[in-house]
């Protein structure tokens, strides 16, 4: 056969490239070859030659960069029809770092995300996207699922915001540049480059609040990130029976033992095509008494965390590359050495590992564009209680028992996606398969424990209209969550397993609609259904005795809506979310009640002036219509804040004030219990 021309050829040999990925990534999920080996024998090496690898790349990536001159693959699309829609929103690092202290802080303010976070620094904040619990929403960290399969969720302010680069959030199914898979919806979270200013941060604030960063341009292509914060938390707390004066109920008292401290490191080394990122961290909690504020209380939760990361990106005409490797490690520690917390003495070790393989393709012809991507992860889960006698043999049902569980887990999936030529139409459509299979077992046991397999296959369609006034979007979205190894397999004592636990589905249909309305002022407005099957809730016998159980379907409607302006010196935004839900169990305390965890009402919104170099915003919040649990017992409190922020801006520094909760209201949190009041933060940023 004789090619016309070199283009041809060229053409040719792209698509042969393309869908030879595409049937070997195929091949991998869907028959189950083994990747696991070459993965495991990498990482080991990794971890030996880490610091090694960062100092290389500097160099020799780089020459390859200059030699070859690939171009870099953009993961979020320029134009502001697709940039910022109903359902789709990107942020880039000056959006959140010069308004707020922390993610949990940035993400609160978008409206349909809710911020589930215990009061006082360093305590964990989960998210919930569109009335989907924290299970139920995914956090993906460059692309990378950071949940851990033992317990899933993740700690929204693990990250600094001083290492976050930039910000996606998808809520209906498409994104630009990933998928979102989610019941919920997905949030990826994008890491400081390589080339990056030097940054220095300092900011102090109440109750014994500090945070220092710094961000170093140590080489040409590498880059440091450094930061540590803390705080006492010492808030007032109402104390239910104070330690020393039992019959003064409910006494406000300075918490005692609730301090938090926390340093990190993040290093990134590479060029455009090849790139290495290093984080590690440490932090330490104290766990204070609630009940009685004992001051001799010493419980705490410390925990080491690293990460070690290689991307690689190649484009080659119309054919776009991507992969990642990478190996993470958590080590955590509670202790109790006098037991004034809990039921007994602690001294527990539990340790979370995980290796990741991430890589896609992605083909681009005429108004066409197919991606095809493949992720594989392994994690494993150790326990070890060091002061229970009996954790090794678990004979003892009350005791705690030393555990062992792992979950490997195969995605696959294909997205083919259509723009019309006039670009005022769009249509995609993605598929994928999800393989999961995990063992439990007690860490010492002969036997091999209680094995699990999940298969599912789930798919997203949408249709999107643009106008040069109003866009509109119709999606449709089937996904599932994969039972937590906690959920499937309790912990060998009082939690009981439930081998059989199934994993939850959704099926989800929003329609979104953006109207311009002047080119200052514009209204968005989303409508959605989600249908959840075979709900995870844990049921407890007559003995406190319980395990998880698959005992109600749900379903959840919901209205977002967004009026914003923005002119030269100021802006104005106003937004809602307003759901109604639904539950049917087998149950009859879970029947016809509605899904706990959520504000079913919330009503936000904000404004600012900008004056030459002057900066003033504040910010309003009202939520309502929550349920602390299943049975709609216990309802939460309205939640009612009211923020003001002042910042002074200069070419390369800046300082300000922020006030959180200015009118002091001590509303309850999620967990029921007081929140911290009024805070106060000044900062300095200056850039060099």
């Amino acid at each position: 056969m004789r090619w016309a021309t070199e283009t041809d050829r060229n053409n040719c040999c792209i698509i042969a490239a393309h869908f030879a990925f595409c049937a070997s990534a195929t091949a991998t999920a869907f028959l189950g070859l083994r990747v696991s080996t070459l993965n495991t024998v990498f990482l080991q090496r990794c971890g030996f030659c880490s610091l090694f690898t960062l100092a290389c790349l500097t160099g020799e990536a780089s020459l390859h960069a200059e030699e070859a001159q690939l171009g870099t693959i953009e993961t979020h699309a320029s134009s502001p029809q697709t940039l910022n829609r109903p359902g789709y929103q990107f942020f880039s690092r000056t959006d959140i770092e010069r308004r707020f202290a922390n993610l949990s802080e940035f993400l609160s303010q978008v409206n349909g995300i809710q911020v589930q976070q215990l009061s006082g620094l360093g305590n964990p904040a989960l998210i919930s996207i569109r009335g989907a619990t924290a299970q139920q929403t995914k956090v993906l960290i460059n692309g990378i699922e950071s949940t851990d399969a033992q317990n899933g969720g993740y700690d929204l302010n693990q990250l600094p915001i001083s290492q976050i680069e930039s910000i996606e959030i998808s809520q209906d199914g498409s994104s630009n540049g990933y998928a979102d898979r989610a019941i919920g919806g997905t949030i990826n979270i994008i890491t400081r480059k390589t080339k990056s200013n030097s940054q220095l941060g300092i900011q102090a604030g109440s109750y014994g609040t500090y945070r220092a960063s710094l961000s170093q341009q140590a080489a040409r292509n590498i880059n440091i990130q450094l930061e540590h914060e803390q705080s006492n938390n010492n808030y007032l707390y109402p104390v239910a029976s104070p330690a020393f004066d039992s019959q003064n109920r409910n006494n406000k008292e300075a918490l005692n033992n609730a301090g938090f401290s926390r340093q990190s490191v993040q290093v990134n080394s590479g060029s455009e095509e090849l790139t290495a990122r290093l984080r590690l961290s440490q932090q330490k909690k104290n766990i204070p008494d609630y009940y009685r504020n004992h001051p001799d209380n010493n419980a705490y939760l410390s925990e080491r965390n690293a990460v070690l990361e290689l991307n690689g990106e190649q484009s080659l005409s119309s054919m776009q590359q991507q992969w990642r490797i990478g190996h993470s490690q958590r080590f955590e520690n509670f202790r109790n050495t006098l037991g004034l917390i809990g039921l007994s003495q602690n001294d527990n070790r539990y340790r979370y590992e995980k290796n990741y393989l991430s890589a896609s393709n992605i083909k681009t012809w005429a108004q066409w564009q197919h991606r095809v991507d493949l992720n594989f992860s392994e994690e494993t889960y150790r326990s070890d209680y060091r002061l229970d006698n009996d954790s090794k043999r678990c004979l003892t049902p009350q005791g705690n028992c030393d555990a062992f569980s792992f979950q490997r887990s195969t995605n696959i999936g294909s997205q083919l996606n259509w723009n019309s030529k006039s670009q005022q139409q769009q249509a995609y459509i993605d598929i994928y398969r999800q393989n999961t299979s995990d063992i439990s077992r007690q860490r010492y046991a002969i036997a091999d424990g209680s094995t699990q397999s999940d298969a599912f296959i789930g798919a997203a369609i949408g249709y999107l209209w643009y106008s040069d006034h109003s866009d509109w979007s119709l999606t449709w979205k089937r996904a599932a969550r994969i039972p937590t190894l906690y959920e499937r397999y309790g912990n060998h004592g009082l939690f009981l397993s439930n081998p059989d636990l199934q994993q939850e589905i959704s099926n989800t249909l929003t329609l979104n609609n953006l109207w311009r309305i002047t080119e200052k002022t514009q209204i968005s407005a989303s409508v959605f259904y989600r249908d959840l099957d075979n709900a995870i809730v844990p049921v407890y016998d007559a003995r406190g005795i319980g395990r998880y159980e698959n005992t109600s379907q749900a379903t959840l409607t919901g209205v977002e809506w967004n009026a914003a302006y923005c002119a030269d010196y100021w802006f104005g935004t106003l937004s809602g979310s307003h759901y109604d839900s639904l539950t049917t169990s087998e149950i009859r305390s879970f029947d016809e009640k509605k899904l706990p965890g959520t504000y079913h009402t919330s009503l936000k919104a904000s404004t600012g002036f900008n004056i030459s170099k002057h900066h003033i915003e504040s910010s309003v919040e009202y939520s309502d219509d929550l349920y602390i649990d299943r049975s709609n017992l216990i309802e939460g409190e309205a939640r009612a804040l009211i923020n003001l922020s002042y910042r002074y801006q200069a070419t390369d520094h800046e300082a300000g004030l922020r006030m959180i909760n200015i009118s002091n209201n001590r509303f309850l949190d999620f967990t029921n219990r007081p929140t911290t009041g009024r805070e106060w933060l000044i900062f300095l940023n200056t850039r060099f």
